[in-house]
């Protein structure tokens, strides 16, 4: 039998982190991108006998395990145990314990044993300890993460939003935060449900009673612009999925007797188009472009609700880290098969930001009412092409020795490569540094060796 076990200490008590983990988006935010595990079914409690069915890792080609919950002691631990899966025996107990006030110990402690000798062997169990430690550590930091930044920024109730767009790795991520912290969260869906508000913007329908009752109201809907080449109906679809929908939706909250506080949209540091090294605001003007033409239309879009009185936030944000359908999940594995390569000018400007620091930024938004209009959602920590690159083979131990010209990539990608690999924006985060937000990762590599798991 091998037994591991990680500990931290997290600075609340043992109760408010007990009572984190029942949250029902404490799983997802504690499952890691570079491990991503798919849920196939939770019988939605940590009581004995619950049973979880798990996919491992997510992909159709994953392990099935199927556990069962065990040893259920209110603020102090629970544990999980393997009734079918790849070994032979597996037990992993969550503990918590208060070590002085508002400050307690979390610890995963784990029991395992292999299904047949032939795995026992110290170079097998000394990589499976590795990839462990890496899970725990990004469990642990992220556990930690968003207590602190739940305390930070303490609503003084329960907060109600609704989010379109709520399926994307944005969405994803922020709803499994809020829920965990306590709000409640609905998803406005494009398909008809009596339960559930819906709309149809290809349709132009969107019924102003199911905006009612909300705090905030937040549009993260967009056809995705990393997919696929920029064809001449690729790009209304980019385009009619932003701006038509997101003026329906302003039009519908700027007819509502009752409208919520707070709107947010999405729209994108593309906004300033290519501008080489000149330093950019929230107040610098629109630039050239296919991309900025969209945001700046895409925000304007947003103005009848402003309009109405309603404080509404356009959120230009940078390229978004997340270490799952972003530009590290994307590079990661040609990277580790070979070798990096730096995608056009290293001189060119590069706004990036953590996706925490995204979710961070809107509770720093939502708690701050001067702050309205445009927000730079970018880190501080400007960096150009040559330092992403660079960076990444740094983390990945990979050599970067190979340069890929922007002729070449306009003649294999097109618009979509001018404009998402080629272009150069400086971008300064000025609104949110003004108003005191502290960004979690201003770090380059910190942040990739958060979300790749190579802390």
């Amino acid at each position: 039998m091998h037994e591991v076990s990680y500990k931290t200490t997290i600075p609340v008590s043992a109760e408010t982190l007990f009572a984190w983990h029942q949250q029902p988006g404490a799983f997802q935010r504690l499952n890691p991108p570079f491990m991503p595990v798919r849920v196939l079914h939770d019988d939605g409690h940590l009581g004995d006998g619950a049973a979880v069915t798990v996919r491992v890792p997510d992909r159709i080609a994953g392990i099935k395990w199927q556990l069962e919950h065990f040893g259920y002691q209110k603020n102090e631990q629970f544990c999980d145990r393997q009734v079918t899966g790849p070994f032979r025996s597996w037990e992993h107990c969550h503990r918590f314990r208060d070590t002085g006030p508002g400050s307690c110990q979390l610890e995963d402690a784990i029991r395992y044993q292999w299904p047949a000798d032939l795995l026992t062997g110290k170079l097998a169990d000394r990589f499976f300890r590795k990839n462990l430690s890496r899970l725990f550590r990004f469990r642990h930091a992220r556990t930690v993460n968003d207590l602190l930044l739940q305390r930070r920024y303490n609503m003084a109730k329960p907060l109600r939003f609704l989010i379109a767009g709520s399926s994307g790795m944005l969405g994803t991520a922020l709803i499994s935060f809020l829920t965990t912290g306590g709000h409640q969260v609905t998803r406005l869906v494009r398909t008809r449900n009596t339960s559930t508000p819906w709309w149809s913007p290809e349709n132009n329908f969107l019924d102003p009673a199911a905006l009612e009752g909300y705090d905030v109201i937040i549009n993260l809907a967009g056809e995705n612009i990393g997919s696929g080449l920029w064809t001449q109906q690729k790009r209304k679809r980019i385009h009619d999925s932003r701006v038509p929908a997101t003026r329906l939706m302003a039009e519908a909250i700027a007819s509502l007797s009752d409208p919520p506080r707070l709107f947010i949209v999405a729209s994108g540091s593309n906004y300033y188009g290519n501008r080489g090294e000149e330093i950019l605001t929230e107040a610098s003007p629109p630039g050239a472009g296919f991309l900025a033409g969209v945001a700046a239309e895409w925000e304007k879009a947003s103005l009848p609700a402003a309009a109405k009185g309603v404080r509404t936030v356009n959120l230009r944000s940078g390229a978004m880290f997340s270490g799952r359908y972003d530009i590290l999940a994307r590079l990661r594995p040609i990277w580790l098969a070979c070798c990096g390569a730096v995608m056009g000018d290293p001189q060119n400007y590069f706004p990036w930001i953590a996706v925490d620091d995204v979710i961070g930024a809107v509770c720093h938004i939502i708690s701050t009412p001067r702050i309205m209009g445009p927000v730079n959602l970018v880190s501080p920590g400007t960096a150009t092409a040559g330092d992403f690159y660079k960076t990444l083979g740094k983390v990945l131990h990979r050599p970067v020795f190979m340069r890929i010209p922007g002729l070449a990539i306009k003649s294999a990608m097109g618009l979509m490569g001018a404009e998402l690999l080629l272009n150069s924006t400086r971008v300064l985060p000025a609104k949110l540094q003004e108003t005191g937000y502290q960004f979690l990762y201003a770090d380059l590599e910190a942040a990739m060796r958060f979300y790749l798991g190579r802390q």
